[in-house]
Protein backbone atom coordinates (compact mmCIF):
# COMPACT_ATOMS: atom_id res chain seq x y z
CA UNK A 1 0.00 0.00 0.00
CA UNK A 2 2.78 2.37 1.00
CA UNK A 3 4.67 1.84 -2.16
CA UNK A 4 1.72 2.66 -4.47
CA UNK A 5 1.42 5.89 -2.30
CA UNK A 6 5.10 7.08 -2.39
CA UNK A 7 5.15 6.99 -6.40
CA UNK A 8 2.91 9.67 -7.62
CA UNK A 9 3.88 11.67 -4.29
CA UNK A 10 7.38 11.35 -5.23
CA UNK A 11 6.98 12.47 -8.43
CA UNK A 12 5.01 15.28 -7.26
CA UNK A 13 7.70 16.40 -5.49
CA UNK A 14 10.04 15.88 -8.07
CA UNK A 15 8.20 18.02 -10.37
CA UNK A 16 8.58 20.61 -7.62
CA UNK A 17 11.96 20.04 -7.70
CA UNK A 18 12.89 20.65 -11.51
CA UNK A 19 11.01 23.51 -11.29
CA UNK A 20 13.27 24.66 -8.96
CA UNK A 21 16.40 23.32 -10.13
CA UNK A 22 15.12 25.07 -13.93
CA UNK A 23 15.00 28.90 -11.53
CA UNK A 24 18.43 27.80 -10.32
CA UNK A 25 20.02 27.65 -13.53
CA UNK A 26 18.79 30.09 -15.53
CA UNK A 27 19.75 32.53 -12.58
CA UNK A 28 23.84 30.84 -12.34
CA UNK A 29 23.22 31.44 -16.49
CA UNK A 30 22.49 35.10 -16.62
CA UNK A 31 24.88 35.82 -14.07
CA UNK A 32 27.75 33.76 -15.73
CA UNK A 33 29.43 36.89 -16.65
CA UNK A 34 30.85 36.75 -13.37
CA UNK A 35 31.52 33.14 -12.43
CA UNK A 36 32.14 34.21 -8.69
CA UNK A 37 28.99 35.94 -8.48
CA UNK A 38 26.77 33.01 -10.24
CA UNK A 39 28.15 30.10 -8.09
CA UNK A 40 27.34 32.04 -5.09
CA UNK A 41 23.75 32.53 -6.25
CA UNK A 42 22.90 29.36 -7.07
CA UNK A 43 24.50 27.74 -3.70
CA UNK A 44 22.48 30.24 -1.88
CA UNK A 45 19.43 29.58 -4.21
CA UNK A 46 19.94 26.37 -3.47
CA UNK A 47 20.20 26.51 0.34
CA UNK A 48 16.75 28.75 0.32
CA UNK A 49 15.18 25.36 -1.51
CA UNK A 50 16.70 22.68 1.33
CA UNK A 51 14.98 24.66 3.85
CA UNK A 52 12.08 25.54 2.42
CA UNK A 53 11.91 21.66 1.74
CA UNK A 54 12.65 20.85 5.17
CA UNK A 55 10.08 23.41 6.18
CA UNK A 56 7.09 21.86 4.30
CA UNK A 57 8.56 18.68 5.84
CA UNK A 58 8.24 19.76 9.22
CA UNK A 59 4.51 20.93 8.56
CA UNK A 60 3.38 17.30 7.95
CA UNK A 61 2.29 15.85 11.35
CA UNK A 62 2.06 12.39 12.48
CA UNK A 63 -0.93 11.96 13.95
CA UNK A 64 -1.73 10.31 17.46
CA UNK A 65 -1.43 6.89 17.64
CA UNK A 66 -4.57 5.42 18.30
CA UNK A 67 -6.11 1.80 19.11
CA UNK A 68 -8.99 3.22 16.74
CA UNK A 69 -7.80 4.92 13.64
CA UNK A 70 -9.89 4.58 10.35
CA UNK A 71 -8.73 3.63 7.44
CA UNK A 72 -9.01 7.32 5.86
CA UNK A 73 -6.89 8.49 8.87
CA UNK A 74 -4.39 5.54 8.36
CA UNK A 75 -4.23 6.59 4.51
CA UNK A 76 -3.71 10.37 5.04
CA UNK A 77 -0.87 9.74 7.51
CA UNK A 78 0.60 7.30 4.95
CA UNK A 79 0.11 10.04 2.43
CA UNK A 80 1.95 12.58 4.99
CA UNK A 81 4.89 9.99 5.71
CA UNK A 82 5.68 9.23 1.67
CA UNK A 83 5.48 13.34 1.07
CA UNK A 84 7.95 13.58 4.20
CA UNK A 85 10.07 10.79 3.17
CA UNK A 86 10.26 12.86 -0.66
CA UNK A 87 10.63 16.46 0.71
CA UNK A 88 14.07 15.34 2.76
CA UNK A 89 15.59 13.28 -0.01
CA UNK A 90 14.73 16.74 -1.69
CA UNK A 91 16.36 19.10 0.55
CA UNK A 92 18.99 16.52 1.25
CA UNK A 93 20.32 16.95 -2.83
CA UNK A 94 19.46 20.65 -2.77
CA UNK A 95 21.89 21.23 0.26
CA UNK A 96 24.16 18.83 -1.70
CA UNK A 97 24.24 21.09 -4.32
CA UNK A 98 24.15 24.33 -2.48
CA UNK A 99 27.74 22.69 -0.77
CA UNK A 100 28.81 22.21 -4.35
CA UNK A 101 28.44 25.76 -5.64
CA UNK A 102 29.48 27.49 -2.87
CA UNK A 103 32.54 25.53 -2.91
CA UNK A 104 33.44 25.96 -6.38
CA UNK A 105 32.87 29.82 -5.59
CA UNK A 106 35.51 29.86 -3.09
CA UNK A 107 37.84 28.14 -5.66
CA UNK A 108 37.06 30.51 -8.48
CA UNK A 109 37.72 33.65 -6.14
CA UNK A 110 40.98 32.04 -5.49
CA UNK A 111 41.93 31.24 -9.08
CA UNK A 112 40.46 34.19 -10.70
CA UNK A 113 41.69 37.88 -9.49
Amino acid sequence: MTERLRSPIADSVARGAAFASLVIAGVVARLSADPVTALKAGGLASLIVAFVALLKAGELQEAPAGAGRRAAEQRRQQEASAQRLSLTRVALGFAAAAAGFLAMSLLAARVMP
